[in-house]
């Protein structure tokens, strides 16, 4: 939700990097934290040791392995968030953000860990309704992350 009031105060839509100036590496392609729009890509660097970090975010639930923090995880959700917004074309803050929001808001305390699967479906449930009305689009970013819906 965090890009979400990004994009609203800047007005820049195209934006999806989360964390820009946070890395300071000696060598290598650094352009932020986190890049929603491109998972994977967001930075490239040489430690002082030698090592070399790349950004371990997941474009596509077929890639998950359970010992990934949920960090990693979320990418998979965060991606289908920002395909879905993109195939609307509204800006992320008049539709998907408010479908992402609202979805969260109904999981109840007992289903506080649902699956990817679960969760998709409760988002495509409300992505039908009215106010929103995008569902085709998000049942496809949905499939386009590996979650089929």
């Amino acid at each position: 939700m965090s890009i979400t009031i990004k994009q609203f105060l800047s007005k820049d839509t195209r934006h999806w990097l989360m964390g820009e100036n946070l890395l300071f590496p000696t060598a290598g392609t650094v352009r932020a934290w986190r890049d929603l729009g491109d998972p994977g890509t967001a930075y490239t660097f040489t430690t002082k040791k030698g090592d070399v970090k790349s950004d371990p975010c997941l474009r596509h639930y077929s890639t998950l392995e359970p010992a990934f923090d949920r960090y990693m995880k979320c990418t998979i959700p965060s991606f289908a968030f920002h395909k879905a917004t993109i195939a609307s074309g509204k800006p992320c803050w008049e539709l998907t953000s408010k479908l992402w929001f609202r979805t969260i808001l109904s999981i109840k305390t007992s289903e506080r860990e649902i699956t990817f699967k679960e969760f998709a479906n409760k988002v495509i449930s409300f992505a039908k309704e009215k106010e929103f009305n995008i569902e085709e689009f998000v049942r496809q970013a949905w499939k386009d992350v590996g979650i089929d819906v």
